[in-house]
C-alpha cells in the first residue's frame, strides 16, 4: 500500500530548522490569512509561500515589476508589516492597479512602500541593491529573457528572484523554456500550480532555510509541500469569496431595507396628508356650525336637540382612485387653486409657514434603477451633470434611496430602467400629488414583453435566463413607462416603439464625458510616442454574454482574415473572476484553426475601457440583422472607439447608419463577404484606418459630447415643464434637425516636421497657421512662450511656404520645446489657404480649447490664462479679448482697439467685430464643420456666423490681451480691403449666410 506523501520528509532531507515552519503540520503565525484583495489572479495559490519567504529571507529591498492588479505585491508588503522588518518595497507596475489595492496600500503599507509606474530598472534602484525580486514573465521566450536580463546587475549577493508564469501557456511555450534553461540544481525550486512560480537563488549568501528548500530532492516530499501550500492558498481564496458574498448579501439586504424604509415614509406622508385633510374638514365643519348657531341665536331661534348629534364621518375614496383623480386634475389651473387653498388652510390650522408647492422650481432628480452599472453612468450620472451645467439643481440617486424628503421640491423626476413595484408606485403617487413630472428613461427594448423569446434575445439562452422571468421584467418596465409624462430613449428605434404604445418619446443619445475624452486623447498620444509592435489588433468589446448571434455575423470573415494575415490578433474579453469569455469561442468552430491568434483580455469597468479600446486597430460592432431588439441598440461602440482614433466596422442597423458615413467615418458591411473585404482592406491599409478614424473623432466630438447633451437635456426639461417654453423648445428642435453638425472640417494632408510630447495634460493649445511670414513668426512664437499659463501646447502648421518660415519655426521650437507640454510643427503637402490650414492645426490639437494666432500677430502674457478662466465653467463656445493694433501700416488705425463690444449676436448681422484670436472649444469647431476657405479673407467671420447658426455664443473678456499687426503685406491690405474684392466678399458672405446685412461702405477689421 502506498503511504501518503509527507512534507516533513523535506525537512529531514534538507536538515534545516528554517523549513520546519513551512512543513510542520502546525500552522505558523505567518500562515494567518492576509487582508485579501478580491481580484482574479493566478497568484492566490502562492500567497502562503510569500508569507514564509519574506521572514526567511529578511530582505532589505523588495522590488516587483511587470505585474498587474497588486495582489502579489500586497502579499509581500503584508509579510513585511507582520514581521516589522526594516525593509523597503518598490512596485513598478505594468498596468493600473485595482482601486482596492490603492486603498489597501495607502492604509497599511505607505510607510515603507512606494509605487513608481513607468520607471526602468536602472532608474528605480542602484546596482546590487535588490534582495527579493518578483517578475511576471512574458509568454514569449525572447521577451522573458530580456525581462530577466534587465535586472541581473541590480541583484544583491543574497538575492532571491520569484519568476511568475513559468507554467503559463503561450504560443511557443516560451516562459517554460526560459525557466528550464535558467534553473540550476541546488539553487531553484518551482511551484507548478496556478501559472507556476519559479524560485531562484542567485547570490552566494543565501539564507540557510531557502538554500535547504532549493536543495530538496525527495519527489514525494516536494509534491506534498506544493500541494500543502496550494491548498492553504485555495482555502484563503474560498474564505475571501465567502466573505465577499456575505458583504454582497449585506449590501443587497441594506438596499432592500432602504427601499422598505422609503415605502414606509411614503405611506406616512400620505397618512399625514389624509390626517391634515380630515382636520381641515372637521375644523371647517365646526366653524360652519358655530356660524349657523350664532345666526340662529341672533334670529331668536334655537337648534333642535338632534342638531347636537355628531355628523356622520364620510368614508374617503379609495387611495388609488384619489391619486388618479389628483394626477389628472393637478395640472389644471382651477385644480391647482383648490389644492393651494386646501394646503393654505392646513398650514393655518397647524401653524405652519405657507409654501406654494406650485411656484416655479428648477430641481430635477435622476433615479437609477440599476446603480453601479455602465448604463447608470450613461443614462443617470452624465445626464444629471448636463442638467447641472444648465443651472438646474440636479442630483443622481439610487432608486432604493428615494423618499419624500429627497423628492421634496423636485419639478421633474427622471427614472431609468426601474420595473414597477410598490416603491416605484409610491414615487409616482407622491409626484402626482405635488405636481412633479415623471420622465421614464430606457436604453434597451425592455418594454415589449412579446420579445421575451430566446429566438429574439439570444442573451436569454447564453445567460441561462427563463423566458417567463424576462417577460415579467419587461411587463413591469412597460407599466412604469406608461405612467410617465414623457419617455426618453437612447435611439430613434426605441422612441418609435414607445410611440407605438401611444407614449410621447424623445431621443437622448448615449455619450461620453470630459474625463473619458481627456483619457482617450492621452492614450492616443501615448500610442503615437510608443510606436507599434507590428501586430494588427481586431477588437470586439462586448460588455456581456448576450451577443453570440451578433458575433456570428462577422466571425467567419474575421477567421479568414486571421488565417491570411498572421500579424493579426482577435482581441476578446473574459470575466476576470470566472475566466470565461464574454464571447463563447466554442460555439464558433471557425476560430479553432486560429485559436493561437486570439488575445484574451480581462473585462474592465467603464472608466478604464478607453485603455482597452486604444489597443485596437479595428473595432468590431456586428449585430444580428432583422432583429427588432438588436436594431434598437445604441451607437456607443462607434463613438468610444472614435475617441481613441480607432476605426469601427459595424452592422448597418439604424443607429450605426445614422452615425457612420460609409468609407468616411467607418464601414457598414452587410454580408460576410463584405465584412471580409472591409476588414482585410483595413488590415492592409493603415493610412486608411487613420484617415477614417480621425473623421469619426471629429464627428463624435459634438454629436456625442457633453455640450450637445446639455442642449438636448435642456430642451427635454423645457418641454416636460410645459407652457410657452415647451413650445419654443419643440420648435427649436424641429428647426435644428436634432442638433446635428453643419459639416465635417476639411483637413488637408500634412507631414510632421517636429514633434515633442511630455505626455502630461494641458487645457489650451495655441495654433499658428504659417505662410511666408519668416520675418514675424519668431515674434508670434515668443509671445506664446511668454504666456503665464504653465501647461500649454503649441501647434504650427506651415501652408507650403515659399520662404524660410518653416525652417525658422522648426529651429525655434527645437530650442524652446521644454517650455511646452506638447509641441508640433506640421507642413501641408500643398498650399491649402488660411481656413483649411487652421483646420489642420485644430485637428492636431489635443486640448479642450484652442486659440488661433496668425503668424504676424502677438499675444500679451496673460492672454491664454484670462480667456481660459472665462471659458471654463461656462457654456459659451468661445471667449475673445480686446486687441490693440500696432505696426507701421495705416496710420489711421494705430490706436484702434478691436473686440471692445460685449457679445451680441445681432451685432454680427451688420459686420464682424470679433477677430480670429479667440479661445474656441474644440467641440464647437467640430460642430461648425471647422473653417471654410473664403476667398479674399473673413474666414473668421464666416466661422462665427456658423457658430451662431447652431445657437452657440461667446463671451467678451475685458482688457487688451493681444496685438494685431497693421502692415502693407497683411491680407487686410492686400486682399480684403481692396474695394472690388470686398464687394465680392460681401456678396459671398450673404450667399453663405442669408440673414447677414453687411453695409458695403463699412470698413470692418
Amino acid at each position: 500500500m502506498t503511504r501518503p506523501s509527507d512534507p516533513s520528509r523535506l525537512t529531514e532531507a534538507a536538515s534545516d530548522p528554517g523549513l520546519e515552519a513551512l512543513t510542520s503540520p502546525l500552522l505558523a503565525p505567518f500562515f494567518l490569512p492576509p487582508p485579501l484583495l478580491q481580484a482574479e489572479s493566478d497568484w492566490h495559490p502562492h500567497l502562503p509561500f510569500a508569507a514564509w519567504l519574506v521572514p526567511a529571507l529578511r530582505p532589505r529591498l523588495i522590488v516587483e515589476a511587470g505585474t498587474r492588479g497588486g495582489l502579489s505585491y500586497a502579499a509581500l508588503c503584508e509579510a513585511v508589516a507582520r514581521e516589522a522588518l526594516d525593509a523597503r518595497c518598490l512596485l513598478l507596475a505594468a498596468g493600473p492597479a485595482l482601486p482596492a489595492f490603492d486603498r489597501l496600500h495607502a492604509a497599511r503599507y505607505a510607510a515603507f512602500s512606494e509605487c513608481r509606474p513607468g520607471e526602468t530598472p536602472a532608474q528605480a534602484v542602484p546596482e546590487g541593491g535588490i534582495d527579493l525580486l518578483h517578475l511576471d514573465l512574458p509568454a514569449d521566450h525572447a521577451a522573458a529573457g530580456h525581462a530577466f536580463d534587465a535586472w541581473r546587475s541590480l541583484l544583491s549577493d543574497r538575492a532571491v528572484v520569484l519568476l511568475h508564469g513559468i507554467n503559463r501557456a503561450g504560443a511557443d511555450g516560451g516562459a517554460r523554456r526560459f525557466w528550464a534553461g535558467l534553473r540550476q540544481p541546488g539553487r531553484c525550486f518551482d511551484f507548478l500550480h496556478g501559472a507556476g512560480l519559479g524560485v531562484l537563488a542567485t547570490g552566494p549568501e543565501i539564507p540557510a532555510a531557502i538554500a535547504a528548500l532549493c536543495r530538496a530532492t525527495d519527489p514525494e516530499a516536494v509534491h506534498a509541500l506544493r500541494e500543502r501550500l496550494a491548498l492553504i492558498g485555495e482555502r484563503w481564496v474560498l474564505a475571501g469569496a465567502v466573505q465577499e458574498e456575505a458583504v454582497a448579501e449585506a449590501v443587497r439586504e441594506a438596499r432592500t431595507l432602504r427601499r422598505q424604509l422609503s415605502e414606509t415614509r411614503f405611506r406616512l406622508a400620505r397618512a399625514e396628508q389624509a390626517l391634515t385633510k380630515a382636520q381641515a374638514k372637521a375644523q371647517g365643519a365646526a366653524e360652519a356650525r358655530e356660524a349657523a348657531e350664532t345666526e340662529a341665536v341672533s334670529d331668536g331661534t334655537a337648534p333642535d336637540d338632534a342638531a347636537d348629534a355628531t355628523d356622520p364621518v364620510v368614508a374617503p375614496a379609495p387611495r388609488g382612485r384619489a391619486i388618479r383623480l389628483v394626477s389628472r386634475l393637478i395640472h389644471y389651473p382651477r385644480a391647482r387653486g383648490a389644492v393651494r387653498r386646501a394646503l393654505r388652510l392646513r398650514d393655518r390650522l397647524l401653524g405652519r409657514t405657507p409654501i406654494d408647492l406650485y411656484a416655479p422650481r428648477r430641481r430635477v432628480l435622476f433615479v437609477s434603477g440599476e446603480p453601479g452599472t455602465p448604463g447608470s453612468i450613461y443614462r443617470v450620472d452624465r445626464y444629471a451633470a448636463a442638467a447641472a451645467a444648465l443651472g438646474w439643481e440636479s442630483a443622481a440617486v439610487d432608486l432604493a434611496d428615494v423618499n419624500p424628503q429627497i423628492l421634496a421640491g423636485a419639478a421633474i423626476v427622471v427614472i431609468w430602467r426601474a420595473p414597477w413595484s410598490p416603491h416605484l408606485q409610491g414615487i409616482y403617487e407622491h409626484c402626482a400629488l405635488f405636481g412633479a413630472r415623471i420622465v421614464y428613461d430606457v436604453d434597451d427594448l425592455v418594454f415589449r414583453p412579446e420579445l421575451a423569446d430566446a429566438a429574439v434575445i439570444d442573451g436569454i439562452r447564453s445567460q441561462g435566463l427563463s423566458e417567463a422571468s424576462v417577460h415579467r421584467f419587461f411587463a413591469m418596465v412597460r407599466h412604469g413607462l406608461r405612467e410617465a409624462t414623457l419617455v426618453t430613449c437612447s435611439t430613434l428605434e426605441l422612441a418609435h416603439h414607445a410611440r407605438a404604445l401611444q407614449i410621447p418619446a424623445m431621443v437622448l443619445p448615449n455619450g461620453f464625458d470630459a474625463a473619458s475624452l481627456a483619457m482617450s486623447r492621452l492614450l492616443v498620444r501615448q500610442r503615437e510616442e510608443a510606436g507599434g509592435d507590428g501586430l494588427v489588433r481586431i477588437g470586439y468589446a462586448s460588455g456581456s454574454r448576450t451577443h453570440q448571434k451578433d458575433f456570428a455575423v462577422a466571425v467567419g470573415a474575421i477567421a479568414r482574415v486571421l488565417a491570411e494575415r498572421p500579424q493579426c490578433r482577435l482581441v476578446l474579453f473574459r470575466d476576470p473572476r470566472s475566466g470565461q469569455g464574454v464571447v463563447l469561442p466554442e460555439e464558433f468552430p471557425q476560430l479553432r484553426p486560429v485559436a493561437d491568434q486570439i488575445e484574451w483580455r480581462d473585462m474592465v469597468k467603464l472608466p478604464e475601457l478607453p485603455r482597452e479600446l486604444a489597443r485596437f486597430d479595428i473595432n468590431l460592432a456586428p449585430l444580428e440583422p432583422e432583429n427588432p431588439f438588436v436594431a434598437a441598440k445604441s451607437e456607443l461602440k462607434f463613438f468610444e472607439a472614435a475617441l481613441v482614433d480607432v476605426v469601427t466596422v459595424a452592422s448597418p442597423v439604424g443607429p450605426f447608419r445614422r452615425a457612420i458615413e460609409p468609407g468616411v467615418t467607418g464601414f457598414l458591411p452587410e454580408t460576410e463577404e463584405a465584412w471580409y473585404a472591409t476588414v482585410l482592406r483595413l488590415v492592409d491599409e493603415p493610412a486608411l484606418r487613420r484617415q477614417v478614424a480621425r473623421a469619426a473623432y471629429h464627428d463624435a466630438l459634438w454629436m456625442f459630447g457633453p455640450e450637445r447633451r446639455a442642449e438636448l437635456v435642456g430642451s427635454m426639461l423645457d418641454q416636460v415643464v410645459g407652457g410657452a417654453a415647451a413650445a419654443r423648445a419643440f420648435e427649436l428642435d424641429l428647426r435644428r434637425g436634432g442638433f446635428g453638425p453643419l459639416g465635417r472640417p476639411r483637413v488637408p494632408e500634412t507631414e510632421v516636421l517636429f514633434r515633442a510630447d511630455t505626455l502630461r495634460e494641458s487645457t489650451v493649445t495655441v495654433v499658428i497657421p504659417l505662410y511666408n511670414y519668416a520675418g514675424t513668426i519668431v515674434e508670434a512664437l515668443e509671445s506664446v512662450r511668454a504666456q503665464t499659463l504653465d501647461a500649454l501646447d503649441l501647434v504650427v502648421v506651415d501652408d507650403a511656404s515659399t520662404d524660410d518660415s518653416a525652417a525658422i519655426a522648426v529651429e525655434w521650437v527645437t530650442l524652446n520645446a521644454d517650455r511646452f507640454n506638447r509641441v508640433l510643427v506640421l507642413r501641408n503637402r500643398g498650399n491649402s489657404g488660411l481656413g483649411f490650414t487652421r483646420n489642420a492645426a485644430f485637428a492636431a490639437a489635443e486640448t479642450p480649447f484652442v486659440l488661433p494666432l496668425d503668424a504676424d500677430n502677438r499675444l500679451l502674457p496673460g492672454c491664454c490664462a484670462r480667456l481660459l478662466s472665462t471659458l471654463q465653467g461656462s457654456t459659451a463656445a468661445f471667449a475673445y479679448p480686446r486687441i490693440q493694433t500696432f505696426g507701421a501700416g495705416d496710420a489711421g488705425k494705430q490706436d484702434y482697439v478691436m473686440g471692445k463690444p460685449d457679445f451680441l449676436a445681432q451685432r454680427l448681422v451688420g459686420g464682424n467685430y470679433i477677430d480670429a484670436m479667440a479661445l474656441v472649444g474644440k467641440w464647437a469647431w467640430a460642430a461648425a464643420g471647422g473653417y471654410e476657405h473664403v476667398r479674399f479673407g473673413w474666414e473668421d467671420y464666416d466661422f462665427w456666423c456658423r457658430l451662431l447658426e447652431l445657437g452657440f455664443w461667446g463671451e467678451a473678456v475685458p482688457g487688451i490681451l493681444a496685438e494685431y499687426r497693421i502692415h502693407g503685406g497683411s491680407m487686410l491690405h492686400t486682399s480684403t480691403q481692396v474695394w472690388e474684392n470686398k464687394r465680392s466678399l460681401i456678396a459671398d458672405m450673404h450667399r453663405r449666410h442669408p440673414w447677414l446685412a453687411i453695409a458695403e461702405q463699412s470698413d470692418y477689421a
